[in-house]
């Protein structure tokens, strides 16, 4: 029973992750307008977007190796305080070099968790299990599609931007914290849990 309830505790981790990820990548779509006038950086629009994609590149590159290597605990964990480290950056930045630096940081992070969460489904859950959770976390982006313009709209216009960063930091507190308590028994080492259905 504890084994099942540490695999339920990884698939809602990974889940949430999506979910914030797809929010985050959704809400900086409907906050850069904002951002980039309000930063007087009309022309390093693209940049913020750019600069994130390629340093998820870097994220993806070390993740892999490390995770094969130390287990997915360590990558997956220096990525999330990555992404919370970067996210804070940007809800503070009052110059747009600051907010790129940001930006790059959260890069890193989106590349070191997104390869460490797929390799804790191909660890924490049965082979039979696999497609099934690839299912829900592409699932897990139809939520932030639906509603998070609404919600990244109606925060500039009520607290402002930098709530669209902000906010979004928490979550990944608690996707780690949930990750980390589901991983304490075997470190993320291959288990086999043949009995575990979601």
């Amino acid at each position: 029973v504890r084994c099942r309830r540490q695999r339920q505790m990884c698939i809602r981790d990974s889940a949430l992750y999506m979910v914030a990820s797809g929010f985050e990548v959704v809400a900086v779509s409907v906050v850069m307008p904002t951002v980039a006038r309000e930063l007087n950086a009309m022309s390093s629009y693209s940049s913020a977007v750019a600069i994130t994609v390629a340093c998820s590149i870097i994220g993806i590159l070390l993740a892999g190796p490390w995770a094969d290597q130390k287990g997915p605990r360590i990558p997956i964990t220096v990525g999330a305080v990555s992404m919370m480290t970067g996210l804070l950056f940007a809800g503070f930045a009052r110059t747009m070099p600051f907010f790129l630096v940001g930006r790059a940081i959260q890069g890193i992070g989106v590349g070191l968790v997104n390869v460490s969460s797929y390799v804790i489904i191909g660890r924490e859950l049965p082979p039979h299990l696999h497609a099934r959770m690839f299912s829900v976390n592409a699932m897990s982006w139809i939520l932030p599609a639906l509603i998070g313009p609404a919600i990244a709209g109606l925060l500039v216009d009520t607290v402002g931007w930098r709530w669209a960063f902000w906010g979004v930091a928490p979550i990944f507190v608690i996707a780690t914290v949930i990750t980390l308590v589901g991983m304490r028994s075997h470190g993320g080492a291959a288990v086999s849990y043949t009995h575990l259905t979601l």
